[in-house]
């Protein structure tokens, strides 16, 4: 791969059946619908033109990709999930990540059908992120069976101060199309092919794709049941799960207190 100035694009020419992918930074000023390069605009952070290079790389087949290997143990699967649902179950999966992120390297996964963020997920210049790739593009990638989800994934997290993000799906629908194997496909890239310590999963419903998530996660976490149509649907998820013959996402979960002002205690 080469990245070069826009103004040698007549010079690059010859070098396209050598170098499988030229990246040209552009002033926006010079575009050209019949460029036969890919052009990224130049006045923006270094991590900004990385990301997107890093997104051409990923989507294009005749680059070659050797796999990074995670350098330390397996990192740590944690999930958030309770089946009656609140916005204070995504603030408590959120706080957990933020404090993980002060002694490890933390990613957040949000799982959730909406996007509830806005005003805490920030961009380089403090603007809440509005628009944004999340996991809509990583079901995507995985359906597609491509195989390099790590820089694509490198090419989708944003960062607020210490932690990663990858940020919920733009239409909600995504989540139903994803199935068992592209959870265990996602599981699998974060465990092998990078370097975080802990993942904190924030599970908005329950599919198979979930189901296969709390089957992988070491610990899970759910939010007490306070009032009695709570307790009703905990009640129902327990005994999903004994019908399911899968009482070891039982053993590994903890019910915890949540104690947020616009918390999960709302009756439903």
């Amino acid at each position: 791969m080469l990245l070069g100035g826009e103004e040698a694009e007549e010079e690059f020419t010859v070098l396209h059946s050598l170098i499988p992918q030229i990246i040209l930074l552009s002033e926006g000023n010079m575009v050209r619908e019949d460029s036969a390069f890919c052009k990224i605009f130049k006045y923006q952070s270094v991590p900004d033109i990385m990301r997107e290079v890093l997104a051409v790389v990923a989507d294009d087949d005749s680059i070659v990709y050797t796999e990074k290997r995670a350098t330390h143990k397996s990192a740590e699967i944690l999930a958030v999930y309770a089946p009656f649902g609140g916005s204070g179950v995504s603030q408590y999966a959120f706080s957990m990540a933020k404090d993980l992120s002060g002694k490890f390297r933390t990613l957040y996964v949000n799982l959730e059908a909406f996007y509830g963020f806005c005003e805490i997920v920030t961009d380089k210049k403090g603007k809440p992120v509005e628009d944004f790739r999340g996991m809509s593009e990583v079901i995507f990638y995985i359906r597609q069976k491509k195989e390099k989800l790590a820089l694509k994934l490198e090419s989708i997290i944003v960062t607020e101060q210490k932690l990663d993000c990858l940020l919920t799906v733009e239409d909600y629908r995504d989540l139903f199309y994803m199935t068992k194997e592209d959870m265990n496909k996602l599981i699998q890239v974060l465990l092998l092919e990078t370097d975080y310590e802990k993942i904190v999963f924030d599970i908005g419903f329950i599919t198979d794709a979930m189901m296969a998530l709390l089957e992988k996660a070491d610990r899970i976490f759910m939010p007490e049941a306070r009032h009695p149509i709570q307790k009703s649907k905990q009640q129902a998820f327990e005994r999903l799960i004994l019908r399911e013959h899968l009482e070891q996402i039982w053993d590994k979960t903890d019910k915890v207190p949540v104690l947020h002002r616009e918390n999960i205690s709302e009756k439903r």
